[in-house]
């Protein structure tokens, strides 16, 4: 109640065909960009919600190669530096740097 769906991403468009985890966000501090970060079983997905009525996958970053996913995928961020982590073997930390994706809205 007192909440509107702004709009809809489905898996397949952000790069996966399988389940979600976790999300995060991050705010570029020199433009501006509203950034959420969705962890599915194999991979992140990066996606621009500034206008939020008209969401801007920008990218997917593949999970290690595991056979069957991972069945969690975990991201925190800090300052311009996205660290995610997950349960499977090896998998390691994965650390993305933010700023990569300003070409693609800035």
């Amino acid at each position: 109640s007192g909440m509107d769906v702004m709009s809809f991403v489905p898996s397949a468009e952000l790069g996966s065909a399988v389940r979600g985890s976790d999300i995060w966000g991050w705010t570029d501090p020199v433009m501006g960009n509203e950034i959420a970060i969705m962890c599915l079983t194999d991979g992140t997905s990066f996606v621009d919600i500034t206008k939020p009525e008209n969401p801007v996958v920008l990218g997917y970053l593949p999970g290690t190669n595991h056979p069957t996913g991972a069945v969690w995928r975990d991201v925190k961020v800090y300052k311009d530096h996205a660290y995610i982590g997950s349960e499977v073997a090896n998998h390691g930390l994965q650390i993305f740097d933010m700023t990569l994706l300003r070409p693609l809205y800035g």
